[in-house]
């Protein structure tokens, strides 16, 4: 067999040409500057086995491409997944805010390979409503080791990155609140996604579109589903279960604690500020000033904690008025179909063919 051709080109073309036939709006908008980056960023290998791997990988990624436009219900979800930054470098882009941050001081002086990442308290947040995915944030260092004297300050070192690490790469990055409502009304039907139709250029006698001889033979080996809304619906859904919210909640009546002081300290405090507002309304210009005229929010600086929550959508319930009968005619028009031999859930006939011979054996 010879080898695959090494002109990008036309798999650059392939690539562009099936994000245009998605399903989704946003991953028609937003995958293909991924696909522009990547073959920019590899524009000056040469021809070697390390171009191979990469064309390889591209060819890899326009079967996923294929594949989700044909229904498939793991390639879809892994579109789906790197469009809302749940996997790949979209998740880690998204995290790097929360995670690039100043290292604490070396647990041993002069030794700077002793420093530990500052966990913010965002990422504690995240963690705690993640715990199916993140087991831990800091691990538990014991005092002593095995031998009885003290636990070494390198090994704690390296254990407390590691367990970073690795809570770092299972986390999921917190999405903004029109992301939110966004996903929630894609889950609940609220928004409809037009559909684009495949488009063909003629061909002469005797020509062949290698593009469409590949995209056969990968549809060969699919077991596609008709993307229905309901279809659809059903795979937001589990986007939105991966999608929490972060959030910073001002906790109530810690601004009444110093209530009681007595009317001496007030006064004292009045003649004060009186010679100092003007100072203050000067520092607070230079710095508004310099941080391009936006100040902080007055919510900011109330105490408080950062909190996380996903969607109850995403976990199956449906607190809007109405979206049951809707789900349950859905439903009915399904199952409908599938029984006349309409466009339904491919499988759920065999399905029905298999228990009924199980059952008469």
């Amino acid at each position: 067999m010879p080898p695959p051709p090494q002109n990008p080109t036309p798999l650059y073309r392939s690539l562009l040409r099936e994000i245009t036939y998605l399903f989704d709006t946003t991953a028609r908008t937003v995958l293909p500057t991924y696909i522009r980056q990547s073959f920019t960023c590899h524009r000056s290998v040469p021809s070697s086995p390390r171009l191979t791997t990469y064309l390889k990988l591209g060819r890899r990624t326009h079967s996923l491409f294929i594949r989700a436009n044909a229904g498939d219900p793991k390639a879809c979800i892994a579109i789906l997944r790197w469009t809302y930054a749940r996997r790949g470098r979209p998740r880690r882009e998204s995290l790097q805010p929360l995670t690039t941050v100043e290292l604490e001081d070396p647990l041993i002086p002069n030794e700077p390979q002793t420093r530990v990442p500052v966990i913010l308290p965002q990422l504690k947040a995240l963690a705690r409503v993640q715990q199916g995915r993140v087991k831990r944030l800091t691990p538990d260092i014991p005092k002593t080791n095995i031998y009885g004297k003290p636990f070494p300050l390198r090994r704690e070192a390296n254990i407390r990155k590691k367990v970073y690490r690795e809570a770092i790469s299972r986390m999921l990055p917190p999405v903004e609140e029109g992301e939110m409502r966004w996903l929630e009304m894609l889950v609940m039907g609220e928004l409809d996604m037009p559909v684009v139709k495949r488009r063909t250029r003629p061909l002469g006698e005797g020509e062949m579109d290698q593009g469409e001889v590949r995209r056969r033979e990968v549809l060969s080996r699919v077991d596609g589903h008709y993307i229905t809304k309901q279809f659809r619906r059903r795979l937001y859904t589990q986007i939105l279960a991966e999608s929490p919210r972060l959030f910073y909640e001002v906790e109530e009546g810690e601004e009444s604690k110093d209530d009681g002081d007595s009317e001496e300290s007030e006064d004292d405090e009045e003649s004060e500020d009186e010679e100092s507002e003007d100072e203050e309304s000067e520092d607070e210009e230079s710095e508004d000033d310099e941080r391009g005229g936006s100040g902080v929010k007055e919510e900011s600086r109330k105490p408080g904690k950062w909190k996380a929550q996903f969607s109850p959508l995403g976990r199956g319930k449906k607190p809007v008025m109405g979206l049951e009968e809707e789900f349950d005619e859905d439903e009915e028009d399904r199952a409908k179909s599938v029984h006349s031999g309409g466009r339904g859930t491919p499988g759920l006939v065999g399905m029905k063919k298999r228990e009924k011979v199980k059952g008469d054996v």
